[in-house]
């Protein structure tokens, strides 16, 4: 959350004052979808007489928080006369605003998603809009029915239709209910001769980019935004993140480790290097080793649970039969358990020696709140364990009494095996 309000404060040059580059919506009208968690919009938008340039934050999956400057043509924004020193050469005026929406019910089987927003309520206050929409996925439609306050005057609603055979296109239509007489400056500018009505546009997406065309009972309308998904991985800063431990050092046996609790203090003193807070280290019976950790550096929780198993699979005692890494809350709060059952896999995969596929069978997750499981999480925490680092493994394998085995970011290996024959 802090990375991304981080980015959020660099946009903030960005910004617009319709609802289709404001809030996520159709045309001009919002609606009750919400773009996912950790997603950035940058956004540009032109309908005589307002050009538009936004940006729009989605900083928890309920909440959508958007920034916008509005030039309004027509209008000057100083004159000659003006105190301020700006004069006619600062050509036509423009306003910015802020606007949020808050997502009440998400959408099921029977119940269609519910928000609420305010539109530019600080300031000069010139868009103010009050809303709430309701929004229901059918098929290959989705309808939007609303109530607006302020600049939007009563019922609005409208549809966007994403067929397949359409490919990346949409067609979308919408009742438009704003106010248009009373928007600021409504007579020199001449959107004042625009009625409510119906307006239709047609969507293009590649990737993450959106582009429109709209016809808004004869105004030609045109716009394009960039949603950055900033969750993703590739889009934390590796700068960010703390260096995976990649000391190689010979693992105790289960004697060793009972018997000297400086091999323990070594767990510990590698995963608080690289950050990792309220960090709990158990060998229980059976020589399973269980690690309770959280950290904040490490975005996702399942990169951050792959780094601390692979940092546990390079210092546990060589007996270990299985590693569990319970992941919790800055609180302390568990979120969820990774259990590692198979560590001879484990050490093989970590070697380049094994498909990830033959892997997964030996790694399960158990959330707190089952509700939560995405599919993604096991293949992410398998990803962060090939995370490439200069670090060997030291282990036992079929009759090898231990061999190390170094490969770097660019493949190459070395390995160096002491075996004992009779």
């Amino acid at each position: 959350m802090r990375r991304f309000i981080a980015c959020w404060a660099g946009a903030i040059a960005f910004a617009s004052s319709l609802a289709n580059a404001d809030p996520t919506g159709l045309i001009n009208i919002p609606d009750a979808r919400f773009n996912p968690d950790g997603t950035l919009r940058l956004g540009i938008a032109y309908a005589s007489p307002y050009f538009n340039l936004s940006a729009n934050a989605t900083l928890l999956p309920w909440l959508e928080t958007n920034l916008a400057v509005t030039r309004i043509n027509g209008v000057r924004g100083f004159d000659n006369n003006n105190p301020s020193g700006f004069g006619a050469a600062y050509g036509s005026y423009k306003d910015k605003n802020a606007g949020l929406k808050v997502r009440l019910v998400a959408e099921d089987s029977w119940w269609p998603s519910v928000a609420v927003g305010s539109q530019d309520p600080f300031g000069t206050s010139l868009f103010q809009r009050r809303f709430a929409a309701a929004t229901k996925t059918l098929g290959e439609a989705q309808l939007t029915l609303g109530y607006g306050s302020q600049q939007i005057k009563g019922v609005f609603g409208g549809v966007r239709y994403s067929p397949a055979w359409l490919g990346s296109l949409s067609l979308v239509a919408e009742y438009d209910a704003s106010d248009y007489a009373n928007f600021p400056f409504a007579e020199e500018s001449g959107v004042g001769e625009r009625t409510r009505g119906v307006s239709a546009a047609i969507e293009y997406r590649l990737g993450w980019v959106t582009a429109a065309i709209s016809n808004q009972r004869g105004a030609a309308g045109a716009s394009a935004y960039l949603a950055i998904p900033l969750d993703r991985q590739e889009w934390i800063p590796k700068n960010a993140e703390p260096e995976p431990y990649a000391k190689v050092i010979p693992r105790p046996t289960l004697a060793q480790w009972e018997e000297d609790s400086s091999y323990a203090r070594r767990v510990y003193q590698a995963l608080f290097r690289q950050d990792f807070k309220a960090v709990r280290v158990r060998l229980q019976p059976g020589a399973r080793l269980e690690l309770t950790l959280t950290n904040s550096r490490i975005s996702q929780m399942s990169r951050a649970v792959g780094r601390a198993a692979r940092t546990a699979l390079l210092l546990a005692p060589l007996e270990t039969t299985e590693i569990r890494v319970t992941y919790t809350t800055p609180s302390g709060q568990p979120v969820a358990t990774y259990t590692f059952s198979d560590l001879r896999k484990l050490n093989r995969y970590f070697n380049g020696m094994l498909r990830r596929s033959d892997l997964s069978e030996s790694v399960t997750i158990r959330y707190a709140d089952p509700a939560s499981f995405q599919h993604r999480e096991q293949a992410d925490v398998l990803a962060a364990l090939e995370e490439p680092i200069n670090a060997g493994v030291l282990y036992g394998d079929e009759g090898n009494v231990v061999s190390f085995k170094r490969q770097g970011a660019d493949l190459e290996v070395f390995q160096v095996k002491t075996t004992l024959n009779s």
